[in-house]
């Protein structure tokens, strides 16, 4: 597989602190053949719907209507293209016309055979990888949706491993997100929200941090008052929640059905009732990103914390490789814009973040790492913890 650098010149140390499963070989080969392999995907796509480009530059519009796309789905149709001049396969000159360049990625299967006998671990992510790329054509034609694509009897097995500390690119937001917590968070019992819980990774990490730096690694996280752990789907709750009572019997988890795009006090979370708020992988799929924040910042005591897992977009336009999965999901296409925070869908910007919290009444804003620091060691690190206070003050 053709990484795009090697580990041995990525400047790690210059970023500042980092968990090292932010900073593993583990943690970079996974992006990086994730990132080949989603490629490859793309190209084969193409290929498939008789779209891929010749030496010649092509218009993206002729290429669409040749290959009947949908016109609601034209902008994933060239996120393809945009996903290949990024691993540069492909070449835009002039805007919206696009040519080959060199030759295509390698083909899927052998790509996947050498990533597995380096990794097994890898095998959820290239499997939920696989079933976005069975589903792109028709869903390109408007004949399915993301939903159904993504989400089915087949697909479960695989979104367990891959929201799984067992995954090494996934992990590593976990991780990040956790250490952030635990580097603001007082020496007090605490009073956790976590919304968006899932299957129960991103709470795992948390408490497995606090155990450590509490207890030596023995003993229940001490310093979790009370843990209300919620997430939308009720399937998702259930098994998240079992998880976590498994794997910490002695923490107070307390599962509860929460919708983020409705007023949190209707849903019986009271104001000024958590330390802190926890969420890893969800506020990005909201459909009002200020007042969901406004809506946590409520439930928060003065002076709790807020800390967010996310993946962080380098910079407008750029394509990250999970989008190639979750960029089917309508979440990320029906949204309410604000031009000051978020222009777009999806994955935003760590500077948007910043605008995001500081509009829904966030100050002190933090981030591990520090992005532009993270960004010039390695540009394929998309993530970042970020932590925001809210005032002690009314203002």
């Amino acid at each position: 597989m053709r990484f795009t650098v090697r580990y041995e010149d990525v400047a790690f140390d210059t970023i500042g602190e980092l968990p090292a499963e932010a900073s593993s070989v583990r943690f970079f080969r996974g992006c990086e053949h994730s990132n080949g392999y989603v490629d490859a995907h793309c190209a084969a796509i193409l290929k498939s719907l008789g779209a891929w480009p010749g030496a010649e530059p092509c218009a993206a519009p002729e290429l669409a209507r040749e290959s009947r796309v949908s016109p609601e789905r034209f902008a994933e149709f060239e996120w393809l293209f945009k996903k290949l001049a990024h691993g540069g396969y492909a070449g835009e000159s002039p805007p919206g016309s696009w040519r080959a360049i060199g030759a295509p990625p390698e083909a899927t299967g052998s790509l996947r055979a050498e990533v597995l006998a380096e990794e097994p671990a890898m095998a959820p992510a290239l499997g939920l990888i696989d079933a976005a790329a069975e589903g792109w054509p028709a869903f390109l034609r408007g004949e399915n949706d993301g939903v159904s694509v993504l989400f089915n009897p087949r697909t479960l097995a695989f979104w367990d491993g891959y929201f799984s500390n067992r995954n090494p690119s996934y992990f590593a937001l976990n991780a990040l997100a956790a250490h952030a917590a635990a580097r603001i968070l007082p020496k007090k019992p605490l009073r956790v929200l976590e919304v968006g819980g899932g299957l129960g990774s991103g709470a795992e990490a948390f408490l497995e941090v606090l155990e450590s730096s509490e207890n030596g690694g023995s003993g229940g996280p001490s310093r979790v008052a009370s843990y209300v752990f919620t997430d939308i789907s009720p399937g998702l709750l259930r098994r998240g929640a079992d998880k976590l009572r498994e794997r910490f019997p002695s923490a107070p988890i307390d599962p509860r059905p929460l919708d983020l795009n409705r007023p949190l006090t209707v849903q019986k979370v009271a104001a000024g009732s958590f330390d802190l708020v926890f969420a890893v992988n969800t506020l990005h799929v909201v459909k009002d990103l200020v007042f969901s924040l406004r809506e946590l910042r409520q439930a928060l005591v003065p002076g709790g914390r807020i800390v967010l897992g996310e993946a962080t977009r380098p910079s407008r336009g750029e394509p990250l490789y999970f989008e190639f999965v979750f960029g089917l999901l309508r979440e990320f296409r029906e949204f309410t814009a604000d031009p000051e925070c978020r222009p777009y869908g999806g994955f935003l910007e760590s500077r948007l973040w910043r605008a995001a919290l500081e509009k829904a009444g966030f100050e002190k804003i933090w981030s591990l790492p520090d992005m532009e620091k993270a960004l010039r060691a390695y540009r394929g690190f998309y993530m970042a913890g970020i932590t925001a206070q809210k005032p002690i003050e009314a203002p």
